[in-house]
């Protein structure tokens, strides 16, 4: 009998965390098997990562350049940056799309980023440091989309 049970609990597969493929402890709101920490305790750099893989989806959708490459080879500068607007996200719950692209646009100009018609991280360009109201609708929904992933990923569950 003791040799059945150890054969059983043996051949039983171990449910991986889908975030980070550790033994799966629990499950997150969507029923996503899940390790405790990722549920309860997303950091700011893994909601950072987070933004910039649906960002970069989002541009596909559209064809734009917006962020091309994946977090791992994307510029400390553009990882830098995601993380401020993470931060800043998390501060200020109140927040609107408009008033993170205005940080978003203090923080660059304080960097030493310029206007400019093309995106250049070596130039320090960006067509984007503009109003909000004068951004392309496509520039405004990515805002949006960008803070609502942070207020959905900060949400504690429960």
């Amino acid at each position: 009998m003791a040799d059945e049970v150890a054969a059983t609990s043996h051949d039983t597969e171990v449910v991986k965390c889908e975030y980070c493929a550790k033994p799966a402890t629990t499950h997150d709101n969507d029923g996503i098997p899940s390790c405790t920490p990722c549920v309860q305790e997303l950091t700011v750099e893994g909601i950072a990562q987070v933004c910039h893989a649906v960002i970069r989806a989002y541009a596909e959708i559209y064809a734009s350049d917006v962020c091309t490459e994946p977090w791992e080879k994307s510029s400390p500068e553009l990882q830098r940056s995601a993380r401020h607007g993470v931060e800043y996200a998390l501060a200020h719950r109140d927040m609107t799309a408009e008033r993170l692209h205005e940080e978003w646009m203090r923080y660059k100009l304080e960097h030493g980023w310029t206007h400019g018609y093309v995106k250049d991280e070596i130039k320090k360009t960006h067509p984007d440091l503009i109003p909000f109201d004068d951004l392309e609708d496509y520039e405004q929904r990515k805002d949006a989309l960008f803070l609502a992933i942070v207020r959905a990923l900060s949400t504690p569950v429960t």
